[in-house]
């Protein structure tokens, strides 16, 4: 496979389209930090600034935080919610 150049939509210039022909798209995302929670934890983190909450295909609750430091304040105020760092594979 060769490398593409970007676009200036900032999408994959992939020729006639990506895997299996289908269309690619890149895209930036502005979450940096992921962490597993559960369902207590994720009701309780919807609605906070800088953070989206979303789920796996298994239906675990996953927290997408904007920057380290806003997990970081979130955990130190509420030390009692699940924040699990997510390991490769897992």
């Amino acid at each position: 496979m060769t490398a593409r150049r970007p676009c200036s939509q900032g999408r994959a210039d992939r020729g006639r389209g990506g895997e299996f022909g289908a269309a690619v798209e890149l895209s930036s995302t502005p979450y940096k930090v992921a962490r597993r929670t559960d369902s207590e934890t994720a009701d309780l983190l919807k609605g906070n600034s800088g953070v989206r909450v979303l789920a796996r295909r298994d239906g675990t609750p996953l927290a997408l935080f904007e920057n380290p430091y806003r997990l970081q304040r979130l955990d130190t105020e509420h030390p009692t919610w699940r924040l699990e760092a997510i390991l490769g594979g897992t």
